[in-house]
Order: structure tokens, then sequence, then C-alpha cells
């Protein structure tokens, strides 16, 4: 049931934001929607990372699967942040700004 509800939310909100003026500016690239995490895949707790990064795929490949969003399939870009806040910032800024995603996720 929660993942089900998860994978809606999640296709509820990239539409809602492909029907915007937002569509033309970032997030879209040659026919698909870039969404980015970062999260501690190598550092002091990798297990976590690596069981959210297990997550994320699956629900991106899930959605690519089943047609993407309105057409566009889902690329998802994945930095490390080494569970450090200095490198969580940086990541945040390279997935937001120079990968121009249209989503950047993390976990608390």
């Amino acid at each position: 049931m929660q993942r089900g509800l998860g994978f809606a939310v999640l296709a509820g909100l990239m539409a809602a934001m492909l029907s915007g003026p937002a569509r033309s500016e970032s997030g879209m690239s040659k026919g698909e929607i870039i969404i980015s995490a970062y999260a501690g895949l190598t550092g002091p707790i990798p297990l976590t990372g690596a069981q959210m990064q297990i997550g994320w795929q699956t629900a991106v490949d899930e959605i690519n699967a089943a047609g993407g969003i309105n057409g566009p399939k889902i690329r998802l870009l994945i930095e490390d942040d080494q569970y450090e806040p200095s490198r969580a910032v940086s990541a945040a800024r390279k997935l937001g700004v120079q990968s121009r995603s249209m989503m950047v996720q993390t976990y608390p």
C-alpha cells in the first residue's frame, strides 16, 4: 500500500511540473525527465544510502516500464555525499544546478 502511494505521489508531482512553464527551463532534456538524489553510499553507514538508491531506482524503473510520465522517461542521477554535511551541500548544488534536475531528493 505504501509503495503504491509513493509511486502515485511521485507520478503526480512530475505530471504537475511537466504541465507548467518550468518544463522548458529545467529537468527536461531530449524527451526525458531528470531527477536526482544524494545519499551516503559510502562513509560510516553506507547500507542506508544503498537501500535508498535501490528504492529510488526501482521506482524509476517501474515508472519507465509503464511508459514514463506523459511519454518522457525518467533519468535518475545519484551522488554520494559520504554522510558528510559539506559533501551533501556540494551534491545538492551539483545535482540541482549543474544537472538542471527537476527534483532533488534525499532522506532525513
